[in-house]
């Protein structure tokens, strides 16, 4: 069956399978998922994020979701990658390991969304959340330390959830969602330039 009709949870589960050593690279998981289009491929680079990972997976990652983003943002209908983000990636290993913890939420959402509220995730409203996936993906590249990636990825993760099940419902949650990841982020950013000037000055 072809990934269009299989679910997502089914080849991110693929994908976790292997050398725990070896490196998943974006052109992998472009080829794997690119059927799926862009809501697999934002919520597989947002997986790492979701957890407290290697300082630089944030920045990898929070690139190709924001050139993906600002694609879907445009009007764009199929997803590219250039070739020197393609053979970027990471450890299949810290993959499997970060699937294993969010796996049982993404099947949970798949069972429970449906096509609802598609104005959401069609036409215009596509671009309006290419635009804050762009968004939450500079947040998550910002210079915060320890756990400053974890709250945009949670919310890219549950806007793709709501973009591949069609489901306007779970995109409106992952725009909250995003929203207060967002703050939050700003506010520890603020923090940290406001102890660096004291410290400083």
């Amino acid at each position: 069956m072809s990934a269009a009709g299989r679910r997502t949870s089914e080849l991110l589960s693929e994908l976790a399978v292997g050398d725990p050593d070896e490196t998943i690279t974006f052109g992998e998981v472009f080829h794997r998922l690119e059927h799926k289009a862009f809501g697999a491929l934002f919520l597989v680079l947002a997986i790492p994020n979701c957890f407290p990972m290697v300082p630089g997976v944030s920045v990898i990652t929070g690139v190709a979701v924001l050139l993906l983003a600002l694609q879907l943002a445009s009007g764009l209908e199929e997803p590219w990658l250039p070739s020197a983000i393609r053979h970027k990636g990471f450890a299949r290993g810290a993959f499997a390991r970060v699937l294993g913890k969010t796996l049982p939420w993404i099947v949970r959402v798949e069972q429970l969304a449906s096509p609802r509220l598609q104005i959401l995730t069609s036409g215009t409203g596509r671009r309006v959340f290419g635009a804050m996936i762009a968004v939450l993906a500079v947040a998550m590249m910002l210079p915060v330390p320890f756990i400053g990636n974890i709250p945009p990825g949670i919310a890219i993760a549950v806007l793709s959830l709501g973009l591949l099940e069609h489901d306007g419902r779970v995109v409106a949650v992952g725009y909250a969602v995003g929203t207060v990841a967002i703050i939050v982020v700003a506010g520890m950013l603020a923090g940290l330039m406001i102890g660096f000037e004291a410290i400083v000055f």
